[in-house]
């Protein structure tokens, strides 16, 4: 079976790994001395596609045993042009690998810092800075945890939506009206102003100034230690997301589903292309290149001149809630029967893309995809191992949760020993992964039941951190450090109030992982 793809990914170190995995710090300097060479293994894949059955059976086995250390090797060997070697070491690949991950499943549940129930919902995603995790809610609030405590530090009111940033020692953040501040990311304190713009879209802050977007489409660039505004661009459409600076222009996408590159020297428009008719929820850009999830499709545009490259086709995704006139589910609850209304809709969610090895990464329904960034063909594609659960209601005294047309429905019991009232919102989509985040040759990804590493070389997962509730929004990996939240939605009761089936959660999970007990 021959290689189907020549993207080259980060070499990801799988033999020192698994010294540190799986031998204790005790035993690591003895079991070092009986580790197979690199010249046994090679031996080894090299009986694969012996004559003899009972050789290459032997031969499996032995790989099997050895375990993580061959890793690296037999994953190369997948790629064989001997059709008997490189399906045994696939073989091989998803045993060795499966067994791995199962104990780092448990060791990395070791490896938590702290964790924070938070108020609301978060959105968008983890920005980091100076000590401090900073993330926004549905109701706005802006929130600073300290990364080694996991202690709230302060919490600025801010208009919902996408609209701000971090950049060094400063927040930058529109207040409840719309107008930028500037806040010191330690304290919360005001440090300038940048008057009434009513701005609209992320910031992007470099070199002392801010490009954003304003509501009527404008994108301004702001001095950010004076306040002073040195440029105006008018483009097509109000600007939601964050423009990207790269080589003297300025990238944005705009609401009427258009892409432009503005010359910041020249003060003009560069060039712009329709990309979208109903959405865009993404912008990258790496080699030459200008990357763009609009609708149904990912899209490649030459960086200079915004000629299209490539398309590729991506199954829709978003966060679906229940709220209006058509009857959606009929339980039966302990006590009598009831009903939601609802329908449904798509949240506005950006869905961040990761550029990296050759490749763009993003989420697609239930499946993360690698998409060759020069080519525009599929690379590799992956679908967590999820577990398996039953449509019929489960039931406690407290709750009861139903899946129906793939999406989870909760009801709950109204005050203590009171009546249980239907659900007017739900748990997010049941096959709903997270956009990926790439560091150091591992993607990091989130599922309904917690977050996955994977190895890109060997194209296997290490481990999955489970959590009671789904992480949606991309994590971010700072000083070997992932940061997650989960999205535990908010269910609406009769008497109004908002009740949780489980708090929503700010993670900080420590990446490598204890050395575990025994040898191999």
């Amino acid at each position: 079976m021959k290689a189907t793809s020549k993207v080259h990914l980060p070499r990801f170190g799988l033999v020192a790994m698994a010294a540190a995995l799986l031998i204790g710090s005790a035993a690591g300097a003895e079991a070092a001395k009986d580790a197979p060479t690199e010249k046994v293994v090679a031996e080894l894949i090299k009986q694969l596609g012996d004559g003899s059955f009972k050789v290459r059976e032997a031969a499996q086995k032995k790989l099997i045993e050895i375990g993580p250390p061959a890793l690296d090797q037999v994953a190369t060997a997948v790629k064989s042009e001997d059709a008997e070697v490189s399906r045994r070491a696939e073989e091989i690949l998803k045993v060795i690998s499966k067994q791995a991950a199962s104990r780092n499943d448990e060791a990395i549940k070791k490896n938590l810092l702290w964790q924070l129930p938070l108020a609301n919902l978060p959105t968008g995603h983890v920005r980091i800075s100076k000590g401090v995790v900073c993330l926004q809610d549905g109701d706005g609030w802006i929130r600073a945890v300290d990364v080694k405590t996991g202690k709230s530090i302060w919490s600025h009111r801010s208009d919902k939506g996408l609209c701000w940033t971090v950049l060094g020692d400063t927040v930058y953040a529109p207040d409840f009206n719309s107008d930028l501040r500037a806040l010191d990311i330690r304290s919360g304190k005001r440090r300038r102003e940048f008057g009434s713009r009513m701005v609209f879209g992320e910031p992007t802050v470099r070199a002392g100034k801010m490009y954003v977007g304003g509501f009527i489409g404008e994108l301004w660039v702001v001095d950010t230690r004076t306040g002073k505004m040195l440029n105006t661009f008018k483009v097509s459409g109000a600007v939601d997301l964050a423009p990207i600076l790269r080589g003297g222009k300025l990238y944005c996408l705009t609401r009427d589903g258009k892409a432009h590159a503005l010359n910041l020297k020249t003060g003009k428009i560069a060039w712009s292309a329709t990309v979208a008719k109903r959405s865009l929820n993404a912008l990258a850009l790496g080699d030459g290149r200008v990357y763009v999830r609009a609708d149904d499709r990912l899209l490649a545009l030459d960086a200079e001149t915004g000629k299209r490259l490539w398309a590729f086709p991506v199954a829709t995704d978003g966060l679906a809630w229940v709220g209006g006139p058509r009857i959606v589910a009929r339980v039966q609850l302990p006590g009598g029967w009831a009903q939601t209304r609802g329908k449904s809709g798509i949240s506005p969610d950006a869905k961040p893309l990761a550029v990296a090895g050759g490749a763009v990464w993003l989420t697609a329904g239930s499946k993360i995809l690698a998409v060759d960034a020069a080519k525009g063909t599929k690379l590799w594609e992956h679908s967590p191992a999820a577990k398996k659960g039953k449509g019929a209601p489960q039931l406690n005294a407290d709750r009861v949760q139903v899946v129906v047309g793939g999406q989870v429905l909760v009801f709950m019991r109204v005050g203590v020993g009171g009546r249980m009232a239907a659900a007017k919102t739900h748990v997010s989509h049941s096959g709903e992964l997270s956009p990926p985040a790439v560091a150091g040759g591992v993607m990091y990804f989130g599922s309904k039941d917690g977050l996955h590493a994977v190895d890109l070389k060997t194209r296997t997962p290490l481990w999955t951190y489970r959590t009671e509730a789904p992480v949606t929004l991309r994590p971010v990996v700072a000083g070997g450090v992932i940061y997650f939240a989960t999205r535990s939605p908010p269910v609406m009761v009769a008497d109004g109030k908002t009740y949780f089936v489980s708090r929503p959660t700010l993670y900080a999970l420590k990446l490598k992982l204890p050395p575990a007990k025994g040898g191999r």
